[in-house]
């Protein structure tokens, strides 16, 4: 559980739809827990960097309006979520991460913002995002880097770093990314929480600043391919480390020397070439740290990440250092 733990620490998107429709709380009840956590947990975090109090409240009574007339979008009605601060908001700032998009405002949604919307989804704000998306540490933006809530003074991950610590210090309980190379997944794994790539082109990517806008697939397919003819679903760690300190670049893999950046993509970015959908899902704790297990499967056949993510064992938590322990 990070050091200080919002609302939606541990609550799923499931019992909040179930508290919804049972009348135990209001999607506006939902909205002011979010707004009151961002503004007491996110200081020393940096998950956000905008944040829409005034669009959030008009929305959660939307939503509510309509769920009392009996009109019902799905699961995320009148759920508040984050959106990365790469994606299209219409009205909100839309920065990068860069100073060079300082005080530019998107001027329409993007298509997966369309889609939350019309879901029910209440978007509260923008999340931190690494400069461009281009990094899988979260320590380089104009706005400073996004912390881990389980050590403030560690990496986030990125590129959707401040998505991820938004989600793992309960602030929001769930939050929208993109994933080039392993930006979803790798914050997922080192701070706690699930994360989801979908196969490629899945969901639309029309108004999210680009990164890549297409891998080219390897051989690697054909090799891919054999496996899935064997295997329902791979299993392997999302990231081969915890987080590292903010601001390193260099560090250990059994006891080799490696760059930070290539030991965070390592595990993660082939599915980004095969364009294979993957979950990453908390696996314990190593030192006090989270640790994550990835899961990967052929498009198509996504259930079967779910349904192994849900039979998987209890996360086995190893105690946190001591005072004396060494990073």
């Amino acid at each position: 559980m990070p050091l200080s733990s919002g609302p939606f620490a541990g609550r799923t998107v499931t019992e909040l739809a179930r508290d919804l429709r049972a009348g135990r709380t209001t999607s506006a009840e939902l909205v002011e827990l979010a707004l009151d956590a961002i503004a007491e947990l996110d200081p020393p975090l940096n998950a956000f960097v905008t944040v829409d109090a005034d669009g959030a409240r008009a929305a959660a009574l939307r939503a509510d309006g309509e769920l009392a007339e009996g009109a019902d979008r799905g699961p995320l009605h009148g759920v508040p979520v984050g959106v990365k601060d790469l994606i299209m908001v219409a009205g909100l700032p839309v920065t990068m991460g860069s100073r060079h998009f300082s005080g530019h405002v998107a001027e329409a949604d993007a298509e997966c913002v369309t889609r939350l919307r019309r879901a029910g989804a209440v978007i509260v704000g923008k999340t931190t995002t690494h400069e461009f998306a281009y990094g899988p540490t979260g320590d380089r933006s104009a706005t400073g880097p996004s912390r881990n809530p389980h050590d403030p003074a560690r990496m986030s991950g990125g590129s959707s770093g401040g998505s991820a610590a938004a989600v793992a210090a309960g602030m929001v309980p769930l939050t929208l990314g993109t994933d080039t190379g392993g930006s979803v997944r790798i914050p997922a794994a080192l701070c706690g929480v699930a994360g989801f790539k979908p196969a490629y082109a899945a969901i639309p990517a029309g108004g999210v600043f680009p990164l890549s806008k297409t891998l080219d697939h390897a051989r690697l397919a054909e090799i891919v391919g054999a496996l899935f003819d064997r295997h329902d679903v791979l299993a392997l760690p999302t990231v081969p480390l915890t987080a590292p300190l903010l601001d390193r670049r260099e560090t250990e893999v059994d006891g080799e020397p490696v760059a930070v950046r290539a030991a965070l993509l390592a595990l993660t970015s082939p599915w980004n070439v095969l364009g294979l959908p993957a979950l990453t899902v908390p696996a314990g704790t190593i030192d006090g740290l989270p640790a994550g297990l990835q899961l990967v499967c052929r498009p198509g056949r996504e259930h079967l990440l779910l349904s192994a993510a849900a039979r998987r064992p209890a996360p086995r938590r190893s105690p946190a250092p001591g005072p004396d322990a060494r990073p």
